[in-house]
């Protein structure tokens, strides 16, 4: 897989950390037989800025608010998709969750590649506990890469 990273806000972004950690999550993901539609694929994950996370959750979700991480999907299959994370929502949910910026940030980069392979939890029920099983699972099983 190739991942191309991109900074637009004003938050270091960890580029080699997101490196390892994107590696080790997809590693994780055929470990427990999850399909490798990744392979040979590209990740683009973007930070921004608080604005720019408001203007994209209103324009694709039609919330007035930024928001963690948005996933979408490459268009025609080009790819495996974006991830756009909002800087300063991540930086206060680290806080309120204990973890530091990095920690969280590498929970919401295994959140949004979930939901890039189709994974989904905004219905509620047996679709969003099974992909909070898996988001948890590997969690534990990498959270000391941190």
């Amino acid at each position: 897989m190739k991942l191309l990273l991109i900074n637009h806000s004003s938050k270091p972004m960890p580029r080699e950390f997101l490196k390892t950690w994107t590696r080790a999550v997809l590693r994780e993901f055929s470990r427990l037989g999850l399909r490798n539609q990744w392979r040979g694929q590209e990740l683009v994950v973007v930070l921004v800025d608080e604005a720019e996370g408001r203007r994209l959750n209103h324009q694709f979700r039609g919330k007035d608010r930024a928001t963690d991480v948005l996933s979408f999907a490459a268009p025609g299959g080009q790819g495996l998709g974006e991830l756009v994370l909002c800087a300063p929502v991540v930086a206060q949910q680290a806080k309120e969750h204990g973890l530091s910026f990095r920690c969280e940030l590498a929970y919401l980069v295994l959140h949004g590649l979930l939901h890039l392979l189709g994974y989904e939890h905004e219905q509620g029920g047996a679709r969003a506990k099974e992909m909070y099983s898996i988001q948890d699972q590997v969690f534990a099983r990498l959270e000391r890469l941190c």
